[in-house]
């Protein structure tokens, strides 16, 4: 199957979110960070991850990730598009931009 890339409706990001936090096995996962502010950088090149949501009443992205006690969260505020790239029905990679531009590209298989 090939690689398709889609946006996700921001009505459906709470449970695309909430659907990927519940994904068995749990998914290690390379978090990184691209904006003009920030340049390109990783906040984790892989680590389990522990939760990923979206709370709709303060417009915010949470990623949870780590191993052992290690422990680290990663916040996308105002995030303005996610786009979802599937590998044979599962996703692969997701990238989510907020009101500045700034990217996190969130990389499944980490």
């Amino acid at each position: 199957m090939a690689d398709t890339t889609r946006e996700v409706p921001r009505e459906e990001w709470k449970a695309f979110f909430d659907e990927l936090g519940r994904s068995e096995p749990v998914p290690r996962v390379a978090v990184e960070v691209d904006g003009e502010d920030v340049g390109a950088q990783f906040e984790s090149e892989s680590a389990t991850l522990a939760a990923i949501s979206y709370d709709d009443k303060d417009d915010v992205l949470v990623v949870g990730f780590g191993d052992g006690g290690e422990q680290a969260e990663h916040l996308v505020y105002n995030p303005r598009r996610v786009y979802a790239l599937d590998r044979d029905g599962e996703p692969s990679a997701i990238e989510v931009e907020d009101a500045e531009g700034t990217k996190t590209v969130i990389n499944f298989g980490g």
